[in-house]
């Protein structure tokens, strides 16, 4: 497969094509993961993973097809590989840029209405988000002005930080909550924007911690959504 594959991928990220448009394009995509230079296989794989960013539904079902029924054994081999690296990017956080924290969720009610916010479960010492000042109970109000709260806010928080670049200054709107051993949260209403500039990603997804009964779990809820 040509290279151009890849570059259409990255511009279909941004234009966001129709679904017949993105199908044609994935089923591409996936084709290429058996082309006989590895860069060009790599290429491929990585495009599947950053279009999951905009169509993570679809590309994990082809994928799933693909590395179930396709008759090229590499394809089903490499298929099953990248629906792990959407995984490990999409759902564990494990992307370009490394923000050195570790994101649940802050369930939060309108007086009308129980949502979430993303909040910060731990920081790594001498880490972007710890150099900023936060700290764990922190809640993630906004990114880049875009306010966050929603069902699956740190989801999609995770989603979009993964396809950050490292050295790209973000601004955050933080709620400075205190987290005790207890689970209390205290100063809830102090509220500062602060700016991360995330660094090259070093961490990878352990596989001694692997856990493939959620790693299953999530593909099954993705591929059949209710």
């Amino acid at each position: 497969m040509k290279l151009w594959i890849i570059g259409l991928g990255i511009f279909f990220c941004l234009v966001k094509p129709g679904i017949a448009e993105a199908v044609e394009l994935t089923e591409l995509m996936i084709n290429a993961l058996a082309d006989e230079d590895f860069a060009k296989r790599e290429q491929a794989a990585d495009a599947l993973v950053d279009f999951a960013a905009i169509r993570l539904v679809g590309t994990v079902v082809k994928l799933a097809e693909a590395a179930k029924n396709h008759p090229d054994p590499e394809i089903r081999k490499r298929s099953d590989e990248t629906i792990r690296k959407i995984y490990d990017r999409y759902e564990l956080g494990v992307g370009k840029a490394d923000f050195g924290w570790q994101l649940g969720w802050f369930l939060d009610h309108d007086g009308k209405t129980l949502s979430s916010y993303p909040m910060i479960l731990k920081t790594d010492e001498g880490g972007p988000a710890h150099g900023a000042g936060l700290r764990p109970g922190n809640v993630i109000i906004a990114m880049d002005d875009v306010d966050l709260r929603g069902d699956d806010s740190r989801n999609q928080l995770v989603k979009n930080l993964a396809m950050q670049s490292p050295g790209v200054e973000i601004r955050f709107k933080i709620r400075y909550n205190i987290l005790d051993y207890a689970f209390q949260l205290y100063n809830r209403d102090k509220e500062k924007t602060v700016s991360i500039s995330p660094v090259p990603t070093q961490r990878q997804p352990d596989p001694t911690a692997f856990d493939k009964k959620t790693f299953l779990a999530w593909r099954t809820r993705v591929v059949t959504p209710n």
